[in-house]
């Protein structure tokens, strides 16, 4: 079992679909998140503390495991204030990733994302509010994003590479009658079930996640603790 790799799966799912989008961000004038990751590895409990901040825009410009800086990101503006290109710097303060937007007439824009130390290439196709339609993933498998009427992403597809390899997501997600996500399940290669919980005012607070990996059950625990702008 893996569950140090399976929290950090569940982070990035969490920040990508749960809440912490920049207009989320924006909206409650977060600085930073504290997330603190609990679970066991081989019958040992463990504790993982993250901390991400984020700027006025509501872009995450720095990203911390324990008191360790993973990563730095800098965001570079067009002439209309758009992002233009996203640099993400680790620790040590070289270039690991740069994202560069390209936008059409219509408002639509794609991102392409170079790693640079596995040359892995991302690329990922938006609608002109931001809306995430598609993505092609580094082993050339699409990801396709459906929304219902309300806009909200229902279902993640994943269409393989015709090499047939790789991993295949297939998530959805479910909402309460107030508009949030209450509930994550991952029917694809890796199986598992988040439960969401907010405060009064909708804010994520905490999240449940149970699955099975290299046949062991495990159960992941997440808090979320925030400090607000002046």
């Amino acid at each position: 079992m893996k569950p140090f790799l399976t929290t950090l799966f569940l982070l990035i799912s969490a920040l990508l679909f749960a809440q912490f989008t920049p207009q989320f961000i924006k909206k409650y004038k977060i600085a930073s998140v504290i997330e603190t990751s609990s679970f066991k590895e081989d019958g040992v409990p463990q504790v993982v503390i993250s901390k991400t901040h984020y700027d006025n825009a509501g872009n995450d410009t720095a990203y911390y495991s324990g008191d360790i800086l993973v990563y730095r990101k800098k965001y570079v503006l067009d002439e209309s204030d758009r992002i233009e290109m996203v640099i993400t710097e680790s620790k040590s303060g070289n270039e690991s990733e740069r994202t560069t937007y390209t936008y059409e007439t219509s408002g639509n824009y794609t991102t392409t994302s170079r790693h640079q130390l596995m040359d892995a290439v991302t690329i990922k196709w938006f609608n002109k509010s931001g809306r995430l339609l598609k993505e092609q993933r580094e082993d050339g498998a699409m990801l396709f994003y459906d929304y219902n009427t309300k806009g909200q992403l229902v279902q993640v597809m994943t269409k393989l590479a015709p090499s047939g390899k790789g991993d295949i997501e297939h998530l959805k997600y479910t909402y309460n009658s107030l508009g949030r996500l209450i509930k994550e399940e991952s029917l694809g290669t890796y199986r598992w079930t988040k439960l969401l919980y907010y405060d009064s005012r909708g804010i994520l607070i905490k999240t449940i996640t149970s699955g099975k990996e290299d046949g062991v059950v495990y159960t992941t625990t997440n808090t979320y603790q925030y400090t607000f702008m002046k």
